[in-house]
């Protein structure tokens, strides 16, 4: 039982650290190619439109032919993508990349959400998440770091060694977990939108789904630009999301979700209710940014694994699909997150644009705690 688990840990791993070292090399090699900040801005928008658009469908086809055989598909084009950003000599021509990344990367997330429960079943779901959990956490904390230096000594192209060796690993740990595949029943489209389209999944899974996104994306594309609007240097920034990451990598590794429907239910309402004090209160305590970062952390990381025990809680048949309509909504909240927030910005001003954040994660945390509370199995599909 271990050895799938640790397997699926190092998969997990080394997807994060190829697509965050690439998340952060990307717009850089666009500035060097010279690309204005509208380019820029339209490199971000295609990689989120295509993640919002693409999960949903990829889930329902990881349903058919298996998540690790996807996986493993697309970590193939992702090498292939990977050795291809050497080439673009144009900031065009590094979109079109792009966006095929984003499309790869549509395809990996949601398969690994739901092999976190065929990996150890249904009684070891929370101990898979936490693994699985802290394995993308910390990927995605070192994963930039390291690219940074790489980048320092050998310039993009040298730096794509990075993202290439953690994919060609990723395909190494992923080959182990092929037996998971075993024949399931498959869901109709039918089927899986009667689940998805449901009060209960509306208010467990998609709404705080949509939430946590639209919160990390205010966090991660609004407040840096805030930031150097008020003279906080970019070492500063990048403490703050280093204490974010670090504070969220801690609770994967030592905290599992509840096993209850009202535990579950407390856990995304509190957490909701933690990013909007957290929002609401950057503008008016500058001093306190790192405790409020930390509050972040733990507010963001109660939100998601609530959820995503929720988003798992389906038929085995749906769970693909499941995982990815979560992931959909998640880059749809961070979409639009990211856009109302900058129009308010710009027509009023920053803090407005936070304080309305605060009070939609508000919102949404009345919501989450008014849905009924009866206790049912959370899942009664075996692995």
């Amino acid at each position: 039982m271990q050895r799938p688990l640790v397997a699926f840990a190092a998969l997990t791993l080394c997807v994060a650290v190829a697509a965050s070292s690439l998340s952060t090399a990307v717009p850089q090699r666009a500035y060097e190619l010279g690309a204005s900040e509208l380019e820029v801005g339209l490199l971000g928008f295609l990689a989120s439109a295509a993640y919002t658009a693409l999960p949903f469908a990829f889930g329902l086809v990881a349903g058919r032919v298996g998540r690790v055989r996807l996986v493993l598909a697309a970590l193939a084009s992702y090498t292939a993508l990977t050795v291809l950003y050497s080439a673009p000599q144009s900031v065009y021509e590094l979109m079109i990349v792009k966006l095929a990344e984003s499309a790869v990367v549509a395809a990996i997330w949601p398969s690994l959400d739901a092999l976190t429960h065929d990996v150890l079943g249904s009684r070891g779901l929370r101990r898979a998440l936490s693994a699985y959990s802290t394995s993308w956490s910390l990927g995605y904390t070192l994963g930039p770091l390291a690219m940074g230096v790489l980048m320092d000594w050998g310039g993009f192209a040298g730096a794509l060694a990075l993202p290439l060796a953690s994919l060609l690993a990723a395909i190494a740990a992923a080959l182990p977990l092929l037996r998971l595949d075993a024949r399931r029943p498959e869901a109709s489209v039918r089927g899986v939108i009667r689940v998805l389209r449901s009060r209960r999944y509306v208010r467990e899974v998609m709404v705080p789904a949509f939430m946590l996104g639209y919160d990390i994306g205010v966090l991660i594309n609004v407040f840096p630009a805030y930031a150097r609007q008020l003279s906080v240097s970019p070492s500063v920034i990048g403490s703050l999301f280093a204490t974010f990451m670090g504070v969220r990598v801690a609770f994967f590794a030592y905290v599992r979700a509840p096993s209850t429907t009202k535990g579950l239910k407390a856990w995304k309402s509190l957490g909701l209710l933690g990013l909007a004090l957290s929002m609401a209160l950057i503008p008016a305590s500058q001093q306190w940014w790192h405790v409020i970062f930390c509050t972040v952390g733990v507010s963001a990381s109660l939100l998601y694994l609530a959820s995503m025990v929720s988003a798992l809680s389906v038929p085995s048949e749906s769970k693909s699909a499941s995982t990815g309509a979560f992931e959909a909504l998640w880059g749809l909240g961070s979409v639009a997150g990211s856009l109302l927030s900058g129009v308010v910005a710009q027509v009023y001003s920053y803090d407005l644009a936070f304080v309305v954040n605060g009070l939609a994660s508000c919102a949404a945390s009345a919501l989450v705690a008014a849905s009924p509370a009866a206790e049912r199995p959370q899942s009664r599909s075996g692995p």
